[in-house]
């Protein structure tokens, strides 16, 4: 096996441990700003962003737990995204549309394994756990609310699938419009594209976001129907009014810019890296004995 056929044999599981890796390290260079902005929604208020990171009292809380739910769903979105790519591509689809399908399917999946664990940890960043971690929370809610009820919000997720897949296309967009030349695009290029992929996908799906932190931070009770996304959303305006709809979008878009920025920064570096310790490894192994490598 040569060197450029390692560093491509497996790029499923390479991109998305440089995925995981990525988004732990930005979330948390960035965890204050997200912890303000999910206080924010759940209480539908604005506030100063400086006053907010001064008042409140633990801008960490719930910091391991976030990690644990951040690492999972950007693993599976990362491999997934990385192994639908080519395959809707290679259906004669627009690259834009093709990439939109990819990142929507890949958003789903990623909703469906890890909204257990946002529901637990939207409730312990803002207090209102029982449990004194991630997993104890998540078997509290399922034995005192019932299985349901570690899939509140999911509607709303299902829904705000649409904000990483328009993050991803833009993204790429960006790299196939801009850096098509560069074999490898620069960590300011990266940190630029990020950026406005994410600012774009923030602004247009941002009242979805408050509904779902609502959703999940309410405690439901055993057999009563959970509250729809869009009578959640008309609540939120007729008890609050409209500008509560972006409640905290002053931090969110600073956590959530800087967030995407430094996570496809990290990102792209990460994988080269990954890939060329995967390629050196196969090229190693290729060149041993094959007495030596069957272990005769």
């Amino acid at each position: 096996m040569t060197a450029a056929t390692a560093a491509t044999a497996n790029p499923v599981l390479l991109n998305g441990l440089a995925g995981l890796l990525a988004s732990i390290a930005s979330t948390a260079l960035l965890y204050p700003l997200d912890q303000i902005g999910v206080i924010s929604q759940a209480a539908g208020v604005h506030g100063g962003l400086l006053n907010m990171l001064l008042s409140e009292d633990d801008c960490f809380r719930g910091l391991g737990s976030q990690l644990q739910a951040t690492g999972l769903s950007y693993f599976v979105y990362f491999s997934a995204y990385t192994y639908m790519k080519p395959r809707f591509r290679s259906r004669q689809l627009p690259p834009s549309v093709a990439d939109l399908v990819s990142a929507s399917l890949a958003g789903m999946l990623g909703v469906a394994l890890s909204t257990p664990l946002w529901v637990a940890t939207t409730r312990l960043k803002i207090g209102r756990a029982t449990g004194d971690g991630l997993w104890q929370e998540v078997g509290f809610i399922l034995v005192q609310e019932g299985f349901g009820a570690l899939w509140s919000g999911v509607a709303s997720s299902m829904l705000l699938v649409a904000n990483p897949a328009i993050q991803f296309v833009i993204y790429d967009l960006l790299k196939r419009n801009f850096f098509q030349r560069e074999a490898e695009i620069s960590a300011s290029n990266a940190f630029i594209a990020g950026a406005i992929a994410k600012s774009v996908a923030t602004c247009a799906t941002y009242p979805f976001q408050v509904a779902q932190t609502r959703q999940r931070v309410h405690r439901r009770t055993p057999g009563v129907a959970e509250t729809g996304i869009f009578d959640c959303l008309i609540e939120v305006v007729v008890m609050s009014g409209f500008a509560a709809l972006y409640a905290g979008i002053e931090a969110k878009l600073l956590q959530t810019v800087l967030n995407s920025a430094l996570m496809f920064m990290f990102y792209e570096k990460l994988v080269a890296q990954l890939r060329g310790i995967y390629a050196a490894i196969a090229e190693n192994r290729s060149r041993r004995p094959k007495r030596f490598r069957q272990g005769i």
